[in-house]
């Protein structure tokens, strides 16, 4: 890649580490390797959420504010009236020791 920069010139190892490995495997290879690209999924999902059911937590313990974090998600699939197996999620996450 032609226009990074080295660490001397300012520029971040790990990004050097990665630029040499894209050099060595390709592009299309590295991709694969590091999974990139899925981030994007999680960040549209929490961008909706917070959307949806608001971005604030009022509890002041974090036993409830776990709480109101996990009602929120909840109350968000059935809004969106996602999928079973994502609503089964939420119901495994409020069977543990948080609700």
């Amino acid at each position: 890649m032609s226009n990074s920069r080295s660490l001397s010139s300012g520029g971040s190892s790990a990004r050097g580490r990665m630029v040499r490995r894209i050099m060595e495997i390709g592009l299309e290879e590295w991709k694969r390797e590091v999974d990139y690209g899925k981030r994007w999924r999680v960040e549209i999902f929490f961008s909706a959420l917070k959307r949806t059911v608001g971005e604030v937590i009022t509890a002041n313990k974090l036993l409830y504010q776990i709480q109101e974090a996990i009602m929120k998600i909840y109350a968000y699939f059935l809004m969106r009236k996602n999928t079973v197996v994502n609503l089964m999620v939420v119901v495994h996450i409020c069977s543990s020791s948080y609700c």
